[in-house]
Protein backbone atom coordinates (compact mmCIF):
# COMPACT_ATOMS: atom_id res chain seq x y z
CA UNK A 1 0.00 0.00 0.00
CA UNK A 2 2.52 2.29 0.73
CA UNK A 3 4.29 1.38 -2.40
CA UNK A 4 1.39 2.34 -4.44
CA UNK A 5 1.05 5.64 -2.31
CA UNK A 6 4.49 6.46 -3.61
CA UNK A 7 4.44 5.39 -6.69
CA UNK A 8 1.00 7.38 -6.96
CA UNK A 9 2.61 10.28 -5.98
CA UNK A 10 5.45 10.30 -8.06
CA UNK A 11 3.14 9.87 -10.89
CA UNK A 12 1.28 13.40 -9.85
CA UNK A 13 4.49 14.51 -9.15
CA UNK A 14 5.62 13.53 -13.04
CA UNK A 15 2.19 15.34 -13.87
CA UNK A 16 2.44 18.42 -12.15
CA UNK A 17 6.01 18.59 -13.73
CA UNK A 18 4.47 18.61 -16.74
CA UNK A 19 1.50 21.09 -16.26
CA UNK A 20 4.07 23.53 -14.86
CA UNK A 21 6.02 22.92 -18.18
CA UNK A 22 2.60 23.63 -20.02
CA UNK A 23 1.85 26.67 -17.89
CA UNK A 24 5.32 28.02 -18.66
CA UNK A 25 5.29 27.54 -22.66
CA UNK A 26 1.63 28.86 -22.61
CA UNK A 27 2.56 32.11 -20.48
CA UNK A 28 5.78 32.56 -22.84
CA UNK A 29 3.59 31.79 -26.31
CA UNK A 30 1.36 34.37 -24.87
CA UNK A 31 3.86 37.23 -24.15
CA UNK A 32 5.54 36.59 -28.18
CA UNK A 33 1.43 36.99 -29.05
CA UNK A 34 1.02 39.84 -27.05
CA UNK A 35 3.71 41.84 -28.57
CA UNK A 36 3.03 40.52 -31.96
CA UNK A 37 -0.29 42.33 -31.12
CA UNK A 38 1.10 45.47 -29.93
CA UNK A 39 3.13 45.93 -33.36
CA UNK A 40 0.78 45.36 -35.44
CA UNK A 41 -1.28 47.63 -33.48
CA UNK A 42 1.47 50.41 -33.98
CA UNK A 43 1.49 49.38 -37.44
CA UNK A 44 -2.49 49.64 -37.95
CA UNK A 45 -2.33 53.26 -35.99
CA UNK A 46 0.69 54.72 -38.22
CA UNK A 47 -1.18 53.49 -41.49
CA UNK A 48 -4.39 54.27 -41.04
CA UNK A 49 -4.65 58.16 -40.43
CA UNK A 50 -2.59 57.82 -43.88
CA UNK A 51 -5.20 55.77 -45.72
CA UNK A 52 -7.69 57.45 -44.00
CA UNK A 53 -6.50 61.08 -45.33
CA UNK A 54 -5.85 59.67 -48.64
CA UNK A 55 -9.48 58.54 -49.20
CA UNK A 56 -10.88 61.59 -47.44
CA UNK A 57 -8.80 63.59 -49.80
CA UNK A 58 -10.18 61.36 -52.89
CA UNK A 59 -14.23 61.10 -51.79
CA UNK A 60 -13.90 65.68 -51.84
CA UNK A 61 -12.25 65.31 -55.24
CA UNK A 62 -15.18 62.56 -56.34
CA UNK A 63 -17.89 64.95 -54.56
CA UNK A 64 -16.29 68.18 -56.63
CA UNK A 65 -16.78 66.53 -60.03
CA UNK A 66 -20.12 64.97 -59.84
CA UNK A 67 -21.50 68.61 -58.30
CA UNK A 68 -19.45 69.74 -61.57
CA UNK A 69 -21.25 67.38 -63.83
CA UNK A 70 -24.40 68.30 -61.99
CA UNK A 71 -23.94 71.90 -63.14
CA UNK A 72 -22.89 70.71 -66.74
CA UNK A 73 -26.31 68.36 -67.21
CA UNK A 74 -28.46 71.13 -65.53
CA UNK A 75 -27.19 73.90 -67.86
CA UNK A 76 -27.88 71.32 -70.53
CA UNK A 77 -31.33 70.93 -69.40
CA UNK A 78 -31.65 74.27 -69.25
CA UNK A 79 -30.11 74.81 -72.77
CA UNK A 80 -32.39 72.14 -74.66
CA UNK A 81 -35.55 73.89 -72.72
CA UNK A 82 -34.38 77.20 -74.05
CA UNK A 83 -34.13 75.50 -77.30
CA UNK A 84 -37.42 74.20 -77.27
CA UNK A 85 -39.32 77.50 -76.63
CA UNK A 86 -37.17 79.64 -78.79
CA UNK A 87 -38.24 76.82 -81.68
CA UNK A 88 -41.73 77.49 -80.21
CA UNK A 89 -41.88 81.44 -80.17
CA UNK A 90 -40.38 80.98 -83.47
CA UNK A 91 -43.28 78.67 -85.28
CA UNK A 92 -45.98 80.64 -83.77
CA UNK A 93 -44.16 84.09 -84.90
CA UNK A 94 -44.70 82.48 -88.06
CA UNK A 95 -47.88 81.48 -87.89
CA UNK A 96 -49.32 84.90 -86.41
CA UNK A 97 -47.07 86.68 -89.04
CA UNK A 98 -48.71 84.17 -91.99
CA UNK A 99 -52.12 84.98 -90.55
CA UNK A 100 -51.65 88.63 -90.31
CA UNK A 101 -50.08 89.32 -93.74
CA UNK A 102 -51.56 87.58 -96.13
CA UNK A 103 -49.69 87.07 -99.11
CA UNK A 104 -50.03 89.47 -102.16
CA UNK A 105 -52.08 88.03 -105.35
CA UNK A 106 -49.09 86.56 -108.06
CA UNK A 107 -48.42 88.40 -110.31
CA UNK A 108 -49.84 88.26 -114.19
CA UNK A 109 -47.26 87.97 -116.98
CA UNK A 110 -47.40 90.83 -119.46
CA UNK A 111 -47.58 89.95 -122.73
Amino acid sequence: MLLSMLDERDRLMVALREAREEVQLTRTRLAEVERERDALQAQIASTIPKDLAECIKELTKAKEELKQRMDEILELKAERNNTRVSKLFLFQMRFWFAFNNPSPPPLQKRL
